[in-house]
């Protein structure tokens, strides 16, 4: 279990203006990262543009997401942090995602 919450966006659907801002409340310190594709497009590995991510105040994470006008899924994907304390690979599991219309 990562232990992550969703502080914002409160729901799944969202309309935006271009970008997407979601926080992540991340206690347990896992490694996160995510990436949006247009709404029903073809979903394999390394699909996607990547969103920028980026540590906020106390245990929360911010995401933001640059998108054009369209109907955009931005795909949630973590991994525990100690995965990544020793050398070697690891993957990211998808958690989740928040689909976006964006104008």
């Amino acid at each position: 279990m990562l232990g992550l919450v969703l502080a914002s966006p409160t729901r799944s659907q969202v309309t935006v203006s271009g970008d997407i801002s979601i926080v992540l409340d991340n206690p347990q310190r896992a490694v996160v990262s995510a990436t949006f594709l247009p709404d029903g497009a073809a979903k394999s590995a390394g699909n996607g543009e990547r969103c920028a991510v980026a540590p906020q105040a106390g245990t929360r994470v911010e995401i933001t997401c640059h998108l054009g006008a369209g109907q955009f899924e931005v795909r949630l994907f973590g991994a525990p942090a100690a995965a990544v304390t020793g050398h070697g690979s690891y993957s990211l599991d998808y958690v989740g995602s928040i689909l976006a219309n964006s104008h």
